[in-house]
């Protein structure tokens, strides 16, 4: 609602007009049989000087409290801005093994050796208080299947390595006697396989190249005395192509060879037959960490705003709001190992009228691993914040055209990006967390359609007793907002209400500049009544604001206004004055 004092200017004078023909003595009356209308000039015209700045809030009703979705930045531009609560993502990890939990156990290694005559000794014979002079030497070349076999849940692509805390479990034994394992004897694991000491490993053993196991002197195995001790495993890395299908597949051997010797004084009795067994078990494969490759797809729950109110000009029927370079500002917290992909679907709604963007899809939002981002998604190309990375989605201008009660942010999901193989801890859980706000600068594009009301009031214009049959009023308005105006306005009286036997023409449109050059137009509003005599309270103009094509992405300002200047009101048919009346 618009006041102006200067309307009473044109009270002042008129009425004055109308008291000084008012004035008449009774002694004199000189009325009677005499023509008392009185018409004072034709055409004429009264200055009225001008009304002071309007600004845009007052024209348009911009004004904010603290819940309003319509804000004003530090440099007084008009602005659109809400945002949703933090959405977070926990991701957990799949827990994976690579062995049954009973362990891996190679098949054991039974070596048969006859002691008959052929290898110097007599089957049989007591060797007590016998002394042998004669050792005999064999040399041993055996192996022992090993199988990994393992399935492995479905986000895990390939494995590249694993990380352990495993045992094998080394058990040498012999069924009578003694065997003598000689220096360089090795037990050579797969090459995937890779080995370390433990506390429990036999010191006369080491280990070479990560998969060998080396005799460094000569060890004693006896029937009374079986070797038993254990290494660790601390990491297998796993072949190319030894996982398919969801399965981790590895067979291969566990070879033993070298030399062993046998003497007769370390037997009570010569067996017929010495057995030597040899078996390597592997336990307690707890998996640590592993470099996989994953194929990520977490949903993760969405979230719901409902917007506050827009502005009062803004909520009609007629309203098509098209901001010019509305910005979805979008941030990433992505504290896990691996990088993703963010797609997710913004639907804003109205009522029964609803509209929905895609994000992500195309062009798509990348996000590197174990990293913080932040992302300026906008209608147009558009210069961004440092640091920041701009995707542009032209549909994102429809989320505001239909001044949405609720704009839901749903169907979010984190999709693997990379190929590369990445670290992963089996069962651990990693956190990633979006944040979302709308900042639409009050700028508006051509498809801009805004229909909206303002009075005028305290007008306070009475013309009882005058013969008027309409006047026109001159002006001109000095326009900063980026907003051509087309103008239509009708009479109201004290109460409000249209008075339907007065027609007011407005002769052009208010003219769009911008704060720096603002555009004068010449604006004639014709006000004609059917009556002689009326009052005009005051007038209701109809705004229809589009923008014109060399202002569009103008921001609106709160500096913007109009300024109304050089009023002059003109009465062409005159005025005329009824004295009959004492």
């Amino acid at each position: 609602m618009l006041h102006y004092s200067r309307w009473h200017s044109v009270l002042i004078i008129l009425t004055g007009m109308s008291a000084l023909s008012a004035c008449v003595n009774e002694e004199y009356d000189l009325s009677k049989d005499i023509d008392t209308e009185i018409t004072i000039l034709k055409n004429v015209s009264m200055p009225l000087g001008s009304i002071e700045p309007v600004t845009i809030e007052k024209v348009l009703n911009l004004e904010q409290d603290e819940n309003s979705v319509l804000r004003k930045d530090d440099d007084g531009d008009f602005i659109f801005t809400f945002s949703g609560s933090e959405i977070s993502a926990e991701i957990e990890v799949p827990s994976f093994s690579i062995a049954p939990a009973d362990g891996i156990k190679a098949k054991p290694i039974e070596v048969h050796f006859n002691t008959g005559p052929a290898a110097g000794m007599d089957p049989g014979l007591v060797t007590d208080n016998i002394v042998y002079s004669k050792v005999t030497g064999k040399a041993l070349d055996e192996s022992m299947d090993i199988e990994i076999d393992s399935k492995l849940p479905s986000q895990i692509v390939d494995v590249k390595s694993v990380a352990l805390d495993a045992s094998i479990y080394m058990n040498f034994s012999v069924n009578a006697g003694a065997v003598h394992l000689m220096k360089g004897f090795t037990v050579e694991f797969p090459e995937f396989i890779h080995i370390v000491g433990s506390g429990y490993t036999d010191s006369r053993f080491e280990i070479q190249s990560g998969n060998k196991l080396v005799v460094k002197d000569d060890v004693l195995i006896s029937s009374a005395s079986p070797l038993a001790f254990a290494l660790k495993v601390d990491k297998i890395n796993v072949p190319q192509g030894a996982v398919s299908q969801g399965l981790l597949v590895m067979n291969d051997e566990v070879s033993v060879n070298g030399d062993f010797y046998l003497s007769p004084s370390d037997f009570k009795v010569i067996p017929e037959e010495l057995v030597v067994d040899i078996k390597a078990d592997m336990t307690d494969l707890d998996v640590l960490s592993a470099e996989v490759k994953l194929a990520i797809n977490e949903k993760v729950n969405g979230t719901s705003l409902s917007i506050s109110e827009f502005p009062e000009f803004l909520t009609g029927g007629n309203v098509c709001l098209d901001l010019y370079n509305p910005s979805l500002n979008f941030g990433v917290k992505n504290h896990t190992p691996f990088a993703f992909g963010v797609k997710a679907g913004i639907k804003a709604a109205r009522g029964n009228d609803s509209v929905e963007i895609k994000l992500g899809e195309n062009p798509s939002i990348d996000i590197p691993a174990d990293t913080e981002a932040f992302y300026q998604i906008t209608r147009k190309e558009t210069d961004i914040p440092q640091g920041a990375v701009n995707i542009v989605v032209p549909e994102l201008g429809n989320l505001i055209s239909i001044l949405p009660e609720t704009v839901t942010f749903d169907d979010i999901a984190l999709t693997s990006t990379s190929s590369d193989y990445v670290s992963i801890v089996s069962g651990d859980k990693y956190n990633a967390s979006i944040s979302y706000e709308v900042y639409a600068p009050l700028a508006f594009d051509k498809n801009l359609k805004i229909e909206f009301t303002t009075d005028i009031d305290d007008i306070a214009l009475s013309f009882d007793g005058v013969s008027l049959k309409g006047f026109k009023l001159g002006l001109k308005i000095e326009n900063s907002i980026p907003l051509d105006f087309a103008i239509d306005a009708v009479v109201l009286d004290a109460e409000g209400s249209v008075v339907n036997d007065m027609e007011l023409n407005v002769s052009a449109p208010v003219k769009g500049g911008t704060q720096n050059s603002p555009v004068v137009s010449d604006i004639e509003l014709s006000i004609t009544s059917a009556t002689d005599s009326f009052s005009l309270d005051a007038l209701r103009l109809t705004m229809k604001a589009s923008v014109p094509s060399d202002l569009t992405g103008v921001a609106l300002n709160e500096k913007q206004g109009f300024k109304i200047t050089d009023l002059v009101i003109t009465c062409p048919e005159g005025v005329t004055f009824n004295n009959s009346e004492k």
